[in-house]
């Protein structure tokens, strides 16, 4: 009985950090897609090309 919860709070564990991950990822595309908005025009090329 023990190994059935510690197992169902494994998986819940692993569910739980694949949303935060997935939120995670969401957050940073997020804020660097708003960073290359506000950049000037030429901007990104300078900074991929440094």
């Amino acid at each position: 009985m023990a190994g059935l919860v510690h197992g169902l709070l494994q998986g819940v564990s692993i569910d739980a950090a694949a949303v935060w991950g997935q939120a995670a990822a969401g957050l940073v595309v997020a804020s660097s897609l708003s960073a290359l908005k506000d950049l000037p025009p030429g901007g990104l090329r300078r900074m991929v090309s440094r």
